[in-house]
């Protein structure tokens, strides 16, 4: 039954592939930060050539800079989508953005 039990799991893990990635995503003012605890680098789809670490970014008045102005395309006039590159277990990447007196990031995921 054991053995049954065990292998069952590993033809499931197989079938599924690996866990999805983990990311932490704080909002500080008009930065936006995304962490991995890991395990492993975040990399978004290994198997999408070029494909990144996706962010969503929803927000009033933001305009991206430093490098957030080259990850970061605007969707809609309150809205932002970022392709990050990976980001090594146990590091961080910013997203940073400016605006006038009224700006504000409402949320990111």
């Amino acid at each position: 039954m054991k053995r049954a039990l065990l292998a069952l799991v590993a033809v499931l893990v197989t079938a599924c592939g690996l866990p999805p990635e983990r990311s932490t995503v704080t909002v500080q003012g008009l930065t936006v930060t995304v962490g991995n605890p890991g395990p492993g680098p975040l990399t978004g789809d290994p198997t999408r050539k070029g494909d990144g670490v996706a962010l969503r970014i929803r927000g009033v008045d933001l305009t991206p800079t430093g490098d957030a102005a080259r990850w970061c395309q605007a969707v809609n006039a309150v809205r932002w989508g970022c392709v990050l590159p990976e980001i090594p277990e146990g590091s961080a990447l910013q997203a940073t953005f400016t605006g006038g007196t009224g700006a504000r990031v409402e949320n990111a995921d």
